[in-house]
């Protein structure tokens, strides 16, 4: 426990705050307590000593005789708990209690002791009067009160009471030793308790403390399993879901950085052969002497304007994905964007004698707001694909129709696409089999056409089937209605 620096802490804190405040209210206690049983035995003294001069005085001062009677002497001794005199007007004392130095028998008219004349002469001047002081008589700290005796409306005597303050200190001794051992008492439980309830705040801390060190160390699969309802649970969630995102991070920069590598692989990849070619090439025509060199120019040409269309494709895709590529919102006709297609790509179809069929083209089609050169681009490389992907003599269908948004489909009879194939023909630099063997290809196109139609608030799907050939989906909002991304 004493390891636990802020349990040690609480337990210390709480139980020296208690410990000062039982002692606080002790010694705030026991001086009450003191001052009320002084003024309480003070005023119970003096009304003894008042009944004792009534009495005297019924008696016509015949303290002799008052004494005598041993039942009244003892009521006397033991109502009033103290030692009585009885003194008459010389100061002289007529009448002590069963209690005192003498027994009753030798009780007789004896000085008064000198030093308790001044109190006397206050009680016989017709005072009630209360002293704590030593008493010559008895040598001890003592508390005496003092009230006039009558006779016919004269003084004729006092009676005193003395008691012992030693007596009176013992109910207070023992009371502060009975406080002294509460406070101890109360200690111990007190540091018991507050050791299970500190222990019992710290316990999730720690806990949150070892997740912590782990999370340091790159684990963000640890969790508190702390339901607490209270700010240490709040805490603790908050640290739960910390990690749950930290591990989601650590995830999506893994995954970037994979990204990133096999990026750097495959441009890697694309730009050696067609440099390859070209080094070859102009190695062939600087090293041997040729007449007809315009093969080997075309063979240049060739590869470098597919390097130009991998850059041009690389920075595409790049703005699309860093979001830094502009759209030019506005309002499209669906129709003429696909006729300004086709015308465009009609010489490629030519050249395999692929037919081109737009009879599924809703006649009634309204405008939508959407980007007219990206839709245009779209469009161009899924129809592009599906005219290289072809064999000669096939067809390819374009249909358009409106529902609640605009549906777009471009279906071929071409190579298709297997089903192992299938998840990753989104991915950059996806190439299947046959356009593998296309020295055209970037493997960046359907890529760019995906994120082109996510970004015009729209959803692209494919289906295919290898040697059946595929059809492309794309659907668009009709207002600029964002959907979900496929």
């Amino acid at each position: 426990m004493f390891k636990n620096k802020i349990a040690t802490k609480l337990i210390t804190a709480f139980a020296g705050f208690v410990i000062l405040c039982v002692l606080f209210l002790g010694v705030l206690f026991i001086n009450i307590f003191a001052s009320n049983h002084i003024r309480y035995r003070t005023e119970s003294l003096m009304k003894a000593a008042k009944q004792i001069s009534v009495m005297n005085e019924v008696t016509n001062n015949d303290s002799k005789k008052l004494l005598s009677e041993n039942r009244l002497i003892e009521f006397l001794d033991y109502s009033a708990d103290a030692r009585i005199w009885i003194v008459d007007r010389n100061m002289d004392i007529t009448v002590r209690s069963s209690g005192d130095l003498y027994d009753h028998a030798q009780m007789g008219n004896c000085l008064l002791p000198q030093n308790d004349i001044e109190f006397m002469q206050g009680v016989l001047s017709g005072n009630d009067m209360v002293s704590y002081a030593n008493t010559a008589f008895y040598d001890l700290p003592m508390l005496s009160v003092g009230v006039p005796v009558y006779s016919n409306g004269e003084i004729i005597g006092a009676v005193l009471l003395h008691t012992s303050i030693k007596s009176l200190r013992e109910p207070i001794r023992q009371t502060t030793l009975y406080l002294i051992m509460a406070i101890l008492f109360s200690t111990v439980v007190i540091i018991i308790m507050g050791s299970f309830f500190a222990i019992s705040f710290t316990r999730p801390l720690k806990i949150m403390k070892e997740v912590a060190g782990k999370m340091t160390g790159g684990d963000y699969s640890v969790k508190t399993n702390i339901t607490k309802n209270d700010e240490i649970g709040d805490l603790a969630n908050s640290m739960d879901v910390l990690a749950k995102r930290l591990a989601e991070a650590k995830s999506e920069t893994e995954r970037l950085e994979q990204l990133r590598q096999d990026f750097v692989a495959n441009v890697s990849h694309e730009f050696r052969t067609p440099l390859t070619v070209i080094k070859g090439n102009i190695e062939t025509l600087a090293d041997t002497e040729i007449d007809d060199k315009q093969a080997f120019y075309s063979n240049i040409q060739k590869e470098v304007n597919a390097l130009e269309k991998l850059v041009s494709d690389l920075l595409d895709l790049s703005r699309i994905e860093s979001g830094r590529l502009e759209l030019n919102i506005e309002k499209v006709d669906v129709k003429s964007v696909i006729s300004d297609v086709v015308r465009s790509i009609s010489p490629l179809a030519m050249q395999k004698n692929i037919t081109i069929d737009t009879t599924g083209i809703t006649q009634a089609i309204p405008p939508i707001y959407s980007d007219y050169y990206r839709l245009r681009q779209v469009l161009i490389i899924f129809l592009s694909n599906s005219i290289k992907y072809s064999d000669s003599n096939k067809k390819i269908s374009i249909k358009a129709d409106v529902t609640d948004f605009l549906t777009i489909r471009i279906k071929d009879n071409g190579f298709g696409i297997s089903k192992e194939d299938l998840p990753y023909v989104w991915d950059r630099f996806f190439k299947s089999d046959k356009m593998r063997a296309d020295s055209d290809s970037t493997g960046l196109g359907l890529a760019i056409a995906k994120n082109i139609v996510n970004l015009l608030g729209g959803e692209v799907t494919i289906q295919s089937e290898l040697n059946v050939g595929s059809e492309i989906q794309i659907t668009l909002p009709l207002g600029g209605i964002k959907m979900t991304s496929a």
